[in-house]
Formats: C-alpha cells, structure tokens, sequence
C-alpha cells in the first residue's frame, strides 16, 4: 500500500523513523471548550477502550488507595481479548468504581461535564503504547478537565498541561492534590487549541503539496 500511496500520514511523532518521509498530524478533539471549574467533585472519568493497554494492577490499586473517589469508566469492554473482561468484572466488584457502558463522540460534550479529573492509565510495558497518541488527552483538556496520565511518550510530550503519575501511588497523590486545590496544569483559556479546527489546515496544506507533486 505505501508503494502505490502518494503520501503517509502518521498520528505519533514515535512512527516517524518507521515511515520515513511521513506527514505527522497531531490528534486533536470535536469537544467544545469549556472553563475550567474549581469546583471538587470525588469522581474521576475514564473514557476509554477497555483492553491490554490499560494497565489493570495499577488501577485496581488506585481504587483501593481512594476509597472514597469514584472512578467511572465509559467505553467498549473488548471482551475477545483473552482475559480482559475477568479483569474488568473483577475491578468492577469494587463499590468506587462504576460502568457506564459505552458511548458516541458526539455525546461528550455532555458525557464529560460532571467530571473535573480525567485518567489514563496506560501500561507502560505494552509496546503499543510507545506509539499511541490518545485522543482522550485532547477531549480531556477541551472539557475544562485536568489529566493525570502514565508516562508514555506522548503524555511527555504535553506534560506542560499533562499531570504524570507512574504508579497507582502517584496516581494517588496527584487525585488528592487537584482535589484539594493543588496546581493545575490545564490553561484557563484554549481558544482553539487542540481542536479539530486547529489541524485542519495544516492536513490541506499535506493535500495540496501532495496533489502539486
């Protein structure tokens, strides 16, 4: 396919010794801004794909190490993954932690409302999250949200306005200081940072050249 292609596009900056001479298009989210709220609500959000990236001890141990926050999952349990829904029925047994199912990105303007936190907990031994650039990060950001994410490489990458946590313990410690008021990463005003808006020249101006060719 990339010999017959005119050009490749890649969305982690991690694929571009992979595919030399690549367009590298940041990801970006849909979601309307909204300000960032003080207030302190003791529910965190987790929207995601429920499979092998995520790293299930750690977030098990975070449930246990808060007792009192509550950690509501939205996403698709990839039930054909070999052990991934055990793992999650088994994390889900405990009383702080609530599924909500699945969702439509249209719906998370109004989805990511009630949340001032947002986890990514990624395993850092799988090697698909060396290249991964979750669009959850962006959505997070544009809800008004503060992010609290396992250092992949694109969480280092935006830890400007990325909290990162490499064990449930740091987890911990980073829930309980933004409940508490603690620093806050995320910019009280994006304008049109990290929206769709934003990428969208710059993916026409790949079109263009490659048309000119």
């Amino acid at each position: 396919y990339r010999m017959t292609c005119d050009g490749v596009m890649v969305l982690s900056a991690e694929l571009l010794p992979h595919y030399p001479g690549s367009f590298l298009l940041d990801n970006a989210s849909h979601v309307q801004e909204r300000e960032t709220d003080n207030s302190q609500t003791r529910e965190v959000a987790l929207i995601a794909s429920v499979d092998n990236r995520l790293d299930f001890e750690l977030i098990e141990k975070l449930t246990e190490l808060l007792p009192d926050v509550q950690f509501h999952f939205h996403g698709w349990v990839q039930a054909h993954l070999r052990g991934v829904s055990a793992r999650f029925e088994a994390l889900c047994r405990h009383e702080n932690v609530i599924y909500h199912g699945p969702y439509q990105n249209a719906e998370l303007d109004t989805l990511l409302a009630p949340y001032r936190i947002g986890l990514i907990p990624y395993a850092l031994s799988n090697r698909i999250n060396r290249y991964v650039n979750p669009d959850k990060i962006y959505h997070y950001l544009r809800a008004g949200m503060e992010v609290v994410a396992t250092p992949i490489p694109q969480a280092l990458r935006m830890q400007e306005y990325v909290h990162l946590a490499a064990t449930a313990g740091e987890f911990a410690s980073r829930i309980n200081a933004l409940l508490s008021g603690g620093e806050r990463k995320r910019p009280a005003h994006l304008g049109s940072r990290f929206h769709w808006s934003e990428r969208w020249p710059s993916l026409k101006n790949y079109i263009a050249k490659l048309s000119a060719r």
